[in-house]
């Protein structure tokens, strides 16, 4: 995940030239005040989900629980076989079964829970699945999110640009302070960064 482009700086440059009055008893020119050029800037960061979760139900009812377990059950391995030829790892397949009497019937449902990193091959397994199975499995849509790892990854940025900033700042401020008759002046403590994450 490359960091974006650092943010533009903006410059404020002022100048105080009103002259400081003389202490009282004193004789001499009156004082120029001290001049400081102050230097903000902002800078976005977001980055692309690297996970997508997708959720599959299935069920059948029938007079025979056998038949019922059957039905769901060949349409389970073939969705998981599907998978696993495009890549999908068996951990990352989840399968949730739920088996009742209705009635005078045995009805059987499952779920089937997926999560991708190839959002290519996610769109590839579920077109396939639509194709063959048809009605008898519900897809839903993708839900998108980002891991732990990509989440930290993001914290670390801000820190990176924060640096680039102060480098940029004060190459594009030397010239305002040439012309103020000023130069860099020492460094002054740098103020906390405030960084919002939203999810």
């Amino acid at each position: 995940m490359a960091p974006p482009a650092p943010a533009p700086s903006r410059v404020f440059a002022e100048l105080d030239l009103a002259p400081s009055p003389v202490p009282e008893g004193r004789v001499g020119t009156p004082v120029l005040p001290g001049r400081e050029v102050h230097v903000s800037g902002s800078a976005e960061l977001s980055a692309r989900p690297d996970r997508a979760r997708v959720s599959m139900r299935l069920g059948s009812r029938k007079e025979a629980a056998a038949e019922a377990r059957s039905s769901v059950s060949r349409r389970l391995q073939y969705i998981a076989h599907s998978a696993r030829l495009r890549g999908v790892p068996e951990e990352n397949m989840t399968v949730t079964e739920d088996f009742s009497r209705v009635e005078n019937t045995y009805q059987m449902e499952a779920e089937v829970c997926i999560i991708f990193s190839d959002f290519g091959k996610m769109q590839n397994v579920c077109n396939l699945l639509t194709e063959k199975l048809g009605t008898s499995v519900t897809i839903s849509p993708p839900h998108f999110y980002h891991t732990p790892e990509a989440i930290d990854t993001l914290r670390l940025l801000p820190m990176c640009l924060s640096n680039d900033f102060q480098c940029k700042s004060q190459k594009e401020t030397s010239p305002v302070c040439s012309v103020m008759t000023q130069r860099w002046a020492k460094k002054r403590p740098k103020p906390e960064e405030n960084y919002n994450f939203i999810h």
